[in-house]
């Protein structure tokens, strides 16, 4: 037989008359509803409904605080947190619920009228069937007993994927759901806990380290969010320049946390967001050979868009492009989450071609209750959803079926989509780049013929016939712009042929080799097999085939010994090649 279980409850309102609980700021109608809710005489238990780090917790304290002070004299000044730990044991060691029922009730029989906080319930809740039904026994059993009130707490994914559809459970409870903050509501509520970090820290907090906390704590919440992210972040900080011997958190200290928090350089995260805008299009122009007016448009859009100029319930940018294979389409996407983001991670992208079936949205938002995959989120929702300062990728959006387009119209047009848990993702922060082979041909022959394949009448008269084909026209129009990417000439090709070089010409500098080859040979090999059609990718392969696997057979023979330089020109390289 097990050893009797003990409840404890933590009185919150004797703690915030000691002193030990801090107030909120920006929640006063998220707590005047909890406060109208509870005093109801029917149905007046609540569920607090909020993403990780919103300050659920923290509200149910500020409830606390307002009891002590006696700011609600119809609801009774007693306030206590459940410690679930030993509930928990029991039901993970598989006892009986009944065991757990007489603790509970014990417990709940002494309080003449008072509130319970239970949080997090979804811990106890578990995803196990039987815990769940135990939990739920649990809370029914609670609800109807007299004089006391519920608060349980939960994440938002959470509520949507166990409690929302149980009968019993949405009667007894009222969901209030807390919405995410404002970066200015935010950054209140940080230096509204300012006190307290310096005190226990023993540093000053400088006002540009909030700034700077909050906006990496946006970006940087890793399913956290303002916030909490940003306390956090200068949680850490304050530990970092205490044990360098400093009481003052600086900006640039908080820059320095973070670049080794997420493995960004310090280079990246230094400059404001305004000054690498400013330099977005050369950044670019210089990753992508070849697309200056493509690269030029993107720039100028996202330059509008921090500004303030844009649609703020809209993503950051989307963007069609239209182009030949192996042009610098998805090059671009990399380039732009390195810039924006500062953070190649920050990449979402999701091949069409395996999304050509109608039920393929299921793997973007999710599976339906019920059916395998459903707590594994959808992969696009979920990724979003967890780095919510991102670029989305739509690699080959032909290929995908039509009825995925309605859900990208979400997207564009309003900047969110729900999952399948009810849950609305916020795509405002992100960046939307869509590709397409659509036209191809007819951008190459165009090219060929001297034809301005950017201007917009070639745009109208040649390329939305076909586009009309594939998509529909509301489709199309919610993107920013439509961009078409030109073949690469040949010039082009040897310019990136020359930087895949670099990186080999380094790599043989270590065994004592110098590498050098000349714009006219690497001319000479590129146009023997020249197919505007084909772009960049046979660049890599004539590297592989004409310079690194000569060279590394020479190597492992051990003929080239000694300081040497190789021109590109040798006969071992250029077999049956005519120069």
């Amino acid at each position: 037989m097990s050893a009797p279980v003990s409840i404890k409850l933590y009185d919150l309102v004797s703690a915030a008359r000691a002193g030990k609980v801090t107030d909120v700021v920006e929640r006063d109608q998220e707590l005047g509803r909890l406060v109208r809710i509870l005093l109801r005489p029917n149905h007046h238990h609540v569920a607090l409904v909020a993403d990780p780090g919103t300050g659920k917790s923290s509200l149910v304290e500020a409830l606390a605080l307002r009891l002590a002070r006696s700011h609600y004299r119809p609801l009774a000044a007693k306030l206590y947190r459940l410690n679930t730990e030993p509930i928990m044991g029991l039901l993970m060691g598989g006892d009986n619920l009944r065991q757990c029922l007489a603790a509970l009730t014990q417990a709940a029989g002494q309080l003449t009228s008072a509130t319970i906080a239970i949080e997090d319930i979804q811990l106890l809740a578990s995803d196990d069937p039987g815990r769940l039904e135990l939990t739920l026994a649990l809370l029914r059993a609670l609800a109807p007993h007299p004089g006391i009130r519920l608060i349980v707490t939960t994440t938002s994914q959470a509520y949507h994927r166990i409690f929302r559809d149980d009968y019993l459970f949405s009667r007894a409870f009222d969901a209030l759901e807390l919405p995410a903050p404002t970066p200015a509501a935010a950054g209140l509520m940080v230096e509204h806990a300012l006190p307290r970090l310096e005190r226990q820290n023993r540093t000053t907090i400088t006002d540009e380290a909030v700034t700077e906390a909050v906006s990496f704590g946006g970006r940087f919440g890793h399913g956290r969010a303002l916030p909490d992210a940003a306390i956090r972040i200068l949680e850490e900080t304050c530990v970092k320049v205490g044990l360098e011997g400093s009481h003052l958190v600086a900006a640039e200290d908080v820059k320095a946390v973070v670049a080794e928090r997420e493995h960004i350089p310090l280079t990246d995260l230094g400059s404001t967001e305004n000054q690498s805008l400013a330099d977005l299009e050369p950044q670019l122009s210089e990753a992508v050979v070849g697309q200056t007016p493509a690269i030029r448009t993107i720039a100028r859009h996202l330059v509008r868009s921090q500004l303030g100029l844009g649609d703020a319930t809209r993503p950051r940018g989307s963007f069609l492009l239209l182009g030949p294979s192996g042009v610098g389409k998805t090059e671009t996407a990399k380039a732009l989450a390195k810039q924006v983001y500062h953070n190649p991670s920050a990449l979402v992208r999701l091949d069409m071609s395996e999304y050509s079936e109608p039920h393929s949205a299921i793997r973007l938002i999710g599976s339906p209750p019920g059916y395998v995959g459903y707590e594994e989120g959808g992969q696009l929702t979920g990724a979003v959803s967890r780095e919510p300062y991102s670029l989305v990728l739509l690699d080959e959006i032909e290929k995908a079926h039509p009825k995925l387009f309605d859900l990208f119209l979400q997207i564009l047009d309003d900047g969110r989509l729900t999952d399948s848990t009810g849950t609305t993702v916020d795509f405002t922060e992100t960046m939307v780049l869509a590709t397409s082979n659509a036209g191809a041909p007819d951008i190459a022959a165009a090219s060929a013929a001297g034809i301005d394949v950017h201007s917009p009448a070639f745009l109208q008269a040649t390329l939305m016939p076909i586009l009309m084909q594939t998509y529909r026209p509301e489709f199309i129009n919610r993107f920013d712009a439509v961009l078409v990417y030109n073949p690469l000439t040949l010039n082009h090709l040897v310019s990136l042929a020359q930087r895949e070089l670099a990186g080999l010409t380094t790599r043989l500098e270590r065994v004592g080799v110098t590498f050098s080859v000349p714009d006219s040979t690497l001319a000479a090999l590129l146009s023997q097999n020249y197919n505007p059609m084909f772009g960049a990718r046979p660049v890599k392969r004539l590297i592989a085939h004409y310079f690194e696997t000569p060279i590394a057979d020479q190597l492992i023979r051990r003929t080239l010994t000694g300081p040497v330089t190789i021109t590109g020109s040798e006969p071992w390289i250029l077999q049956g090649v005519q120069l």
